[in-house]
């Protein structure tokens, strides 16, 4: 069950897709991403539509990008060194100053300090990551695009390169901490290639997606209400947001309240 949860989640945003007619309904895999029970009234029971995956049967999985034997880091990244010089004093944030918005996510580092420490030390450009044959200290998320909006399940964004599954060169392993759920819209999580495999890529629930919980590491909630539904909203080409949406800089501060 859990293979066939990531076959439909990682195909989901890719970009071979892109001119690919929609599937027919006996053509897509069925979904599990929202179950939708129709409430009963005094007039006729109408359920709302459950949404599906564009997830064609015939698409494959995706093999994971291998993991570099060179990572001048051994795969060790703290939280510690992520947040080295780090002024301010109060919760951890990731500013995300998009084209549609700006959201904010507050993060979690008490529930998943290594997801936290990986994606504050990309954003920071203290984390090294592997583009081009490179090792580079830079910050990976500034100008990068959302590249995968399935409304009311995700916005996805966070590759180091043009396409989806884009390796950073290594890979940081599951943190299902206790009582972890992907039951709300905003929660920040990994975007796993599968279990115990993320990199850089994230994703921001935008409806409950319980078939998630076990992997796909919640670190953060992000809002506005606003700046979702700018997202989520926006048209699309094989899940693509056309034109982009922009994730033009990220900032990580540290605050006392809730930034702007």
């Amino acid at each position: 069950m859990r293979a066939f949860v990531w076959a439909l989640l990682v195909v989901a945003g890719c970009q071979e897709r892109v001119g690919e007619p929609p599937p027919s309904a006996s053509a897509i895999s069925p979904s599990p991403a929202v179950s939708v029970t129709a409430t009963a009234t005094a007039g006729p029971s109408v359920a709302p539509p459950t949404p599906v995956l564009p997830v064609s049967a015939r698409t494959p999985l995706p093999a994971a990008p291998e993991v570099a034997s060179d990572d001048p880091l051994r795969g060790k990244f703290t939280l510690a060194q992520a947040t080295a010089g780090l002024s301010g004093e109060g919760e951890l944030y990731a500013v995300m100053r998009t084209s549609a918005g700006n959201l904010v996510c507050e993060l979690w580092p008490d529930k998943a300090p290594n997801t936290v420490a990986n994606f504050v030390g990309l954003a920071r450009g203290l984390r090294p990551y592997k583009k081009g044959g490179q090792w580079l200290k830079q910050p990976l998320y500034d100008g990068t695009e959302f590249y995968s909006v399935l409304r009311n399940f995700s916005i996805e964004g966070g590759s180091p390169g043009e396409k989806y599954n884009d390796s950073v060169g290594y890979f940081i392993p599951d943190e299902t901490w206790q009582g972890a759920k992907h039951d709300q819209r905003g929660l920040l999580c990994m975007r796993a290639f599968t279990p115990n495999k993320s990199g850089s890529q994230f994703m921001i629930l935008d409806g409950a997606a319980t078939q998630l919980d076990g992997s796909f590491t919640i670190f953060g909630k992000c809002g506005p209400e606003s700046v979702l539904d700018a997202i989520s909203t926006a048209p699309v080409e094989a899940a693509r947001p056309k034109p982009a949406i922009k994730l033009r800089k990220l900032e990580i501060v540290r605050s006392k309240q809730r930034p702007t």
